[in-house]
């Protein structure tokens, strides 16, 4: 998927149907693709071969804020048992599994994401996490 990432610098066709790809909802991700294309040639070209093989693991275990991962369950890019093993060694870490949702849950149902950080910022406002 990375290689097919890393080609597709430019081309907004490609771009569009790879946001498609991995969208549970394409029709709410179609704008993807143009905000993509603002990056530039370095960052692009970076990213599937630094940052997105970059783990921060041994670094989560020393976060001391409120943290709280939001996941679509039909996520077909990031492997959601690593996304889960990352929250659990964050101390207090939450992690909010959208079932029917994918890697752009965000995008796909931005009420329901923007829902469940309210609530998490609420319950990390008493403490609670």
């Amino acid at each position: 998927m990375l290689a097919g990432f890393d080609a597709a610098y430019g081309d907004a066709e490609a771009l569009a149907r790879g946001a498609a790809a991995i969208s549970v909802d394409p029709s709410r991700t179609s704008g993807l693709a143009s905000g993509m294309l603002t990056v530039t040639e370095r960052m692009w070209h970076g990213w599937p071969t630094g940052g997105a093989l970059t783990s921060q693991a041994d670094e989560l275990p020393g976060i001391r804020v409120p943290t709280c991962y939001v996941l679509g369950g039909k996520d077909v890019v990031v492997d959601q048992a690593k996304q889960l093993d990352g929250v659990r060694r964050i101390p207090g870490g939450r992690a909010v599994l959208l079932s029917g949702l994918g890697h752009l849950c965000a995008l796909e149902a931005p009420d329901v994401v923007a829902d469940e950080i309210a609530t998490f910022l609420e319950t990390a406002g008493r403490g609670e996490r």
